[in-house]
This record gives C-alpha cells, structure tokens and sequence, in this order.
C-alpha cells in the first residue's frame, strides 16, 4: 500500500477495485491521489472528470475535464468529448456544440459527430443533428445512440415507418435497449399494416 500511494498506476488500480467494490469513495481517494501524483498526465484529470460525471457532480467534471483538455496531446479528442457530455447534461447546448465540434475537427469520430448532433437536436436544428447522427453510424456502425437519435427526428416528422427500421437496427445490436424498445412499441399504432401472406 506504500507504493500505492505515490505510483499513479497503483492508484488507478485502487480505483478499478473501488469500482468492483461499488466503493465510490475509495474511487474518489485513489483518483484524486492519482492527480496529485501525476498532475500533467491528462489522463489522470480525465480518469477524475469521468467519475465526477458518473455521480452526476458536472461543475466538478467540468473544472478537470478542462484541466485535461489543457494538458492532452493536440490530437486527443476524450476530454472535449467529456466536456460536450457534461454540458449536454447540464441542458447548455450552446457550450457542448462548442466542445463537440472541437473534438470533430480534431477526430471525426463516430462518437463526436454524435455529440455535435445530440448538440443539435437540443438546440432544435434537426437537420444538422440527423446529418452529425447519420455520420456517426457511418464512422461506428454500433453506435446505438445515433441510430436511435435518427429514428426519433425521423419519428417527430411523421416517417414512421423509416424511425421504426432505426429502431429495430438499435435492438438488433443491444436487444436489452429499453429507450428503443419503448419508441417501437409507441410507433407500431402508426404503422401500416403489413401484407397478409397468401396461404
């Protein structure tokens, strides 16, 4: 426990345990320990921001997704992507576009182009956020997120039956998907009527 105390991977280790143990304040002590230790490795600040978004503490997710951003190579786009969630979260839109758009410039991948869209869509540009959704799966095609965020722009224009084939795609790759599963069965009243099969 000695070397655990100054090594950052110990430290990180104590807090994977932490996690196993459902320890959130061993988490805590062992991240911020991590910090200390290791003040200009991003990732260390990254590791604490995640955790502070997990218990749903964004002010705090904030302040060292920020630090990491300031620290991370310029070709890391994780703490933007942090940062874009965070804001997301908090329902300030403008300052996640902001941050999602940094991390697409730097990495166009499928999971920043889904939170500029997620950006998007709450600032109500449902154009822009269908294009960033359908980029996304094409850059992840298991990206359920995105696939989910086009069947409900495409819900909300009354094509039902194109959002209930993005539905089933999400269920096709996360069966236990209960946002999904839900979406269908309030779309399946809408839809036409399949063709009866001769016999």
């Amino acid at each position: 426990l000695l070397v655990a105390r100054s090594d950052p991977s110990a430290l990180d280790g104590l807090a994977r345990i932490g996690r196993l143990l459902s320890d959130p304040a061993l988490v805590d002590k062992s991240l911020r320990s991590t910090t200390r230790h290791a003040p200009q490795d991003w990732r260390t600040w990254q590791n604490l921001g995640a955790f502070m978004m997990e218990q749903s503490n964004f002010a705090e997710a904030i302040e060292h997704l920020q630090t990491a951003a300031g620290l991370a190579p310029d070709n890391e786009a994780a703490p933007l992507n942090g940062l874009a969630q965070a804001y997301l979260a908090r329902e300030e839109a403008p300052a996640a576009l902001v941050h999602a758009e940094r991390a697409v410039r730097m990495s166009g991948s499928g999971v920043s182009l889904y939170l500029r869209g997620r950006a998007h869509f709450d600032l109500e540009r449902y154009n822009e956020a269908e294009h960033d959704f359908k980029k996304a799966v094409l850059a992840d095609a298991s990206l359920v997120e995105a696939r989910g965020g086009i069947g409900q722009i495409r819900a909300m224009r009354g094509d039902y039956q194109s959002a209930a084939e993005q539905f089933k795609s999400v269920l096709q790759l996360d069966p236990d998907n209960a946002a999904a599963r839900e979406n269908l069965r309030l779309l399946t009243p809408l839809l036409p009527d399949e063709p009866r099969q001769g016999p």
